[in-house]
């Protein structure tokens, strides 16, 4: 009697354990997807920079001129740019090289960020970001909206 009560605790035991890393795998799962979500590249790619026909001379003109879901390519031919960006919607803003693709912030006012994202869904990857002199609240790159990348 006692090993048949004995068997049936070790197995309810193993019954919930299962149950309880069943639950908590698959939700931890879900939300790395959801931090890391972004939508694929699906719209057009503007050129910054280089020497191509059509090609934007300023980044933020090119932010600007783009849609949700566009990548802004900079080439570093033009680096460094001294730039004050505002990204408001979801796109992808590439550099060529992060070693010397340059966004310098030397020329702007001490109250401006380099880069200040605000839209959601917003990769940046390859690019220096460098020389932000504004005051102690100033950032070099600031961050609002959600599920941003950056890398490189």
């Amino acid at each position: 009697m006692k090993r048949n009560f004995a068997i049936r605790k070790w197995g309810v035991s193993a019954i919930i354990l299962f149950l309880c890393i069943t639950c908590i795998i698959p939700s931890y799962g879900q939300d790395v997807r959801e931090a890391t979500s972004l939508p694929a590249s699906e719209g057009d790619i503007l050129y910054v920079g280089g020497s191509g026909s059509g090609n934007y001379t300023r980044i933020q003109d090119a932010i600007n001129a783009s849609n949700t879901g566009d990548t802004v390519y900079v080439y570093n031919d033009s680096s460094p740019y001294y730039e004050h960006l505002v990204i408001e919607k979801s796109l992808s803003l590439i550099g060529e090289d992060a070693w010397s693709t340059e966004i310098n912030g030397s020329f702007l006012g001490s109250s401006l960020d380099t880069v200040n994202i605000t839209g959601d869904h917003v990769v940046i990857s390859g690019f220096c970001i460098t020389d932000n002199r504004g005051y102690y609240y100033q950032a070099a790159v600031k961050v609002s909206g959600d599920y941003v990348i950056l890398s490189d």
